[in-house]
């Protein structure tokens, strides 16, 4: 699946996370159990929001290094399609073999 800004929906539970969470906050929400509260108040199921927060921190992290699109593959290596000079002939090049190795780089 690939992600992009354009691809979240005005007034979702995804657009408040964008809109008012920082990386740390989704990354702290990613290692959690999805919150009760989220659930009921935008009528959402445990996979929706738990989609929503990984999508929406994927997302905050390509921005950061000014891609437009980021998508994980099925081994969970992080893609990011942006200006840099190893970017396949379609834009796209790795930026971590997982979420959780790119959120190492972040906080490093």
């Amino acid at each position: 699946m690939i992600y992009s800004i354009h691809d979240i929906q005005e007034r979702s539970f995804a657009e408040g996370c964008y809109d008012c969470d920082s990386i740390r906050e989704l990354a702290a929400a990613r290692s959690s159990e999805p919150d009760a509260i989220d659930l009921k108040t935008w009528d959402i199921t445990a996979d929706e929001w738990t989609e929503a927060v990984e999508s929406v921190l994927l997302i905050k992290l390509a921005e950061q290094r000014d891609a437009d699109e980021v998508r994980v593959d099925s081994a969970g290596g992080v893609h990011f399609n942006g200006p840099m000079p190893n970017s396949d002939e379609n834009g796209w090049y790795l930026a971590a073999t997982s979420v959780d190795e790119l959120l190492l780089e972040q906080s490093a």
